[in-house]
């Protein structure tokens, strides 16, 4: 629908008292325990992307001293020099590891991996 389309269509409904219904389902059955359950492998999800992030630290700061940043500012992290940082997988908290050099690029060594979080709660990111 267009704008003009929307503005009559809501224009014509003024005049009209509404009328509610309850909807009604039909009754759910139960699965045939005779069918046969689709079963997918793991291997199943191998394409699917994930994101992992890694977080070095946070601070707090006014937001008086975030407009006054400018290059080469410099901000202090919550966490001390060459603590662990924490790895999230899709935003879940998954483990912890290190930040090392490869090359001209950083990496993670992972140091440990934290139980799956099976209730699906973010708690941690």
């Amino acid at each position: 629908m267009n704008e003009r389309e929307i503005k009559e269509f809501l224009k014509g409904m003024d005049d009209r008292e509404l009328v509610v219904n309850k909807v009604k389902f039909p009754q759910l059955e139960p699965a045939d325990p005779n069918a046969s359950q689709m079963k997918i492998g793991i291997n199943y999800l191998d394409g699917v992307p994930v994101t992992i992030r890694a977080e070095l630290g946070s601070t707090i700061i006014k937001v008086r001293d975030l407009l006054n940043l400018e290059e080469d500012s410099v901000l202090t992290l919550d966490r001390p020099a060459g603590e662990s940082v924490d790895l999230y997988l899709n935003q879940q908290s998954f483990g912890h590891g290190e930040v090392v050099i490869l090359g001209n690029n950083l990496g993670l060594r992972i140091h440990s991996i934290s139980a799956p979080n099976v209730n699906g709660d973010n708690e941690n990111g």
